[in-house]
């Protein structure tokens, strides 16, 4: 096996129903990197508030937003240092901190990405979470491992028009598993 394909950057990490850890429980994560070094990944379905762009943007200290009516969902990307934010989003935006994670999908981590959602109304689909999910080196491989979580594949559509609600059991249901019948216990035959 190619090291690479050990890697899931750009998939999604889906709780099973027997998550031990709380914080991840019925949760799907997007896997922003995963490399020998540690895996980062953003929580998909745990909506905080609606937030009005224009009073974040002066919370942020941003230039003035145009649009004072623009509002905008704001998501628990994960439980590590919440005071960080992340632009989720589809990949017609770009800046010098944007990173392409896959052909449908980037990430950007600068505030120029929130000025420029209500002024040119762009990248189309977007995401602002704060916080992340983080695992050492190894962690979360033995986490998998021991049955805490499946892998499936993300798509712009799932990200960005799944209602968060529907996240969990629509990932689940994407695998071609029922979730009625999934185990708790994993083994080998």
């Amino acid at each position: 096996m190619n090291i690479q394909e050990k890697y899931i950057a750009g998939r999604l990490l889906i709780a099973m129903p027997n998550m031990p850890d709380t914080r991840f429980k019925n949760t799907v994560i997007f896997i922003y990197s995963h490399n020998s070094s540690g895996t980062f990944g953003l929580i998909l379905n745990k909506p905080l508030k609606q937030i009005n762009l224009h009073e974040l943007s002066s919370d942020l200290g941003l230039k003035k937003i145009k649009n004072a009516d623009y509002n905008l969902d704001i998501f628990l990307g994960g439980p590590v240092d919440i005071t960080k934010g992340f632009v989720l989003h589809s990949n017609d935006y770009n800046e010098d901190s944007t990173e392409s994670i896959t052909p449908e999908i980037s990430l950007s981590t600068s505030t120029d990405v929130l000025e420029n959602i209500s002024d040119y109304e762009k990248p189309d689909n977007k995401m602002v979470l704060f916080g992340y999910a983080g695992w050492e080196s190894g962690q979360l491989e033995q986490e998998i491992a021991n049955n805490e979580w499946l892998i499936g594949n993300a798509s712009k559509n799932f990200i960005f028009n799944c209602k968060s609600a529907e996240k969990w059991n629509t990932s689940i249901s994407e695998l071609g598993i029922d979730v009625k019948y999934l185990s708790s216990f994993g083994g080998n035959a």
